[in-house]
């Protein structure tokens, strides 16, 4: 096949690309490459803005798909209209999930009288808009045993109010006291959301995604879709190091298949900022007490991060606050020198917030800052006032990374946000609302190359996709208009995988 009739993003002069086994044997001018191949169908691409091996380096299909049988909570502006959203919606078998809810601006805080009327004795799960942080009815505390005496776990915080009761609301590793009585999908169930969200990423261009915490349902759930043809996308496994299946998943090293790879192990060292959990030296600047929550030792990530690299699995670390993303580094610094392992490629997921001091660290010890920058149009309002000026600088750097040598990877974290890629590009290359920090804004094509080679870097597949190169996979997204200088008025009209449409 020969695709043409295309602007093919970086290969100025390239007219056309000759494609042959789903991988790209030579480009050129148009006649030669049909002179050069004259029984080959031309596939036209209607004048397109074309992309090859657009990916999203940290997204969550499942959670993506099972949002859409969830409670849409975004947009609420106070507990009242969650709970009489709460009120009016169906229950299934005495169980009502929710999502997206934000507290960001709310007059008062959520407690569990808000709940307590709306949910009419059912057991009601939200999950904030940072997947950080939960709020429960009274009978999902009760269920899980949830009283004034129950101390915070490490890692987590049960909020309380005034007289000491428990509020409802559970943060980062007190979400998992309750989330064992949450109902566990079907099999088939399972692999309709994965499937839905699979559809929707590659209907907005993506070719690929990196799934940044499977557990061993949902990988084998990835393997059944795979199986029966079912899945349009490429996908790049991180394995999510809290499932208690973790070791019997991993005992056999890294798997690739044409269209999956398990060869990532995730790590959690804090929380989200959204949920004042993400965890820094310094105290939250708006008046909330406490620096965030730490999740882990260094003592003890180091030794887990070195026993999954001589497994030969590459490591991801959420980090967020500046204090967890100083531990990440130690961490990885202490296991690369235990292991010696050689082209580790480890990882920080967000890396949203940093000393200035720790961003030569990342190139020296060669860690890959894996960040989402449709953060910054999200959060940056309300997240000013919780950093305080003085953390500014190293807030969304990207720019600074990329100047000092970090390889930058860029995903989207979705369902948290909008699996849609044109919105990331629009906040790395415009990063409006922000007037402390314009230098940080990337190019078009800088930004570009972070959802491409950055992303393919970033998963040991830059020899396979993200270039117009012969030998790479033809992985392809077609857009009408320049993804480059207006994201948001481009459209993606057309993906393909191997050459082919899905």
């Amino acid at each position: 096949m020969i695709l043409a009739g295309a602007r093919f993003w970086g290969a100025d002069g390239v007219e056309a690309v000759l494609v042959r086994d789903g991988r790209i044997v030579a480009v050129g001018g148009f006649r030669d490459l049909c002179t050069q191949a004259p029984s080959e169908k031309v596939r036209d691409l209607g004048g397109g803005f074309a992309v090859f091996g657009l990916s999203d380096a940290h997204g969550h299909l499942a959670m993506l798909g099972e949002a859409a049988e969830q409670l849409d909570l975004r947009g609420c502006a106070s507990a009242q209209e969650v709970s009489a959203r709460v009120r009016e919606a169906p229950r299934r078998k005495g169980w009502l999930r929710g999502r997206a809810w934000s507290d960001a601006g709310w007059p008062e805080p959520p407690t569990r009288e808000h709940l307590a009327e709306a949910a009419r004795g059912d057991k009601i799960y939200l999950e904030k808009l940072d997947s950080h942080a939960a709020w429960v009815s009274p009978a999902l505390l009760e269920a899980a045993g949830i009283r004034r005496e129950t101390p915070d776990p490490p890692g987590g915080r049960i909020e309380r109010g005034a007289d000491g009761e428990p509020t409802g609301v559970l943060v980062d590793n007190a979400m998992a006291i309750v989330e064992r009585f949450l109902p566990a999908p079907a099999d088939d169930a399972l692999d309709a959301r994965i499937r839905l969200a699979a559809q929707r990423c590659a209907s907005v261009g993506l070719t690929c995604v990196h799934d940044a915490g499977l557990d061993a349902a949902m990988w084998k759930s990835l393997q059944r879709l795979e199986a029966r043809g079912e899945l349009p996308i490429r996908v790049y496994g991180m394995e999510r190091q809290l499932d208690p299946q973790s070791d019997a998943m991993l005992a056999n090293g890294p798997i690739s298949t044409k269209r999956l790879t398990l060869r990532c192990v995730k790590f959690f060292l804090d929380g989200a900022l959204g949920s004042h959990g993400a965890a820094f030296f310094a105290p939250y600047a708006d008046g909330q007490d406490g620096s965030g929550l730490l999740l882990e030792s260094r003592r003890e990530l180091a030794h887990q991060l070195a026993k999954r690299m001589r497994q030969g699995f590459q490591v991801a670390l959420h980090a967020i606050g500046d204090r967890a993303n100083a531990l990440a580094l130690d961490a990885i610094a202490d296991a690369l020198a235990h292991t010696h392992a050689r082209d580790a490629r480890p990882r920080i997921e967000h890396a949203q917030h940093l000393r200035l001091s720790d961003v030569p660290r990342f190139a020296q010890l060669g860690v890959i800052a894996s960040m989402q920058p449709s953060h910054h149009a999200s959060d940056w309002l309300w997240a000013k006032p919780r950093l305080g000026p003085a953390r500014f600088p190293g807030a969304y750097a990207w720019r600074t990374l990329l100047h000092g040598g970090v390889p930058l990877a860029f995903g989207s974290d979705f369902p948290i946000e909008t699996e849609d890629v044109r919105h990331g590009l629009q906040s790395s290359i415009y990063r409006d609302i922000s007037e402390e920090d314009p230098h940080e804004r990337l190019s078009g094509d800088e930004a570009l190359r972070a959802f491409t080679l950055g992303a393919a870097w970033a998963s040991f597949k830059e020899n396979q996709v993200g270039l117009v190169a012969p030998g790479h996979r033809a992985d392809l997204s077609v857009f009408q208009g320049d993804l480059r200088t207006d994201p948001n008025a481009s459209k993606a009209v057309l993906t393909l995988l191997d050459g082919e449409p899905v």
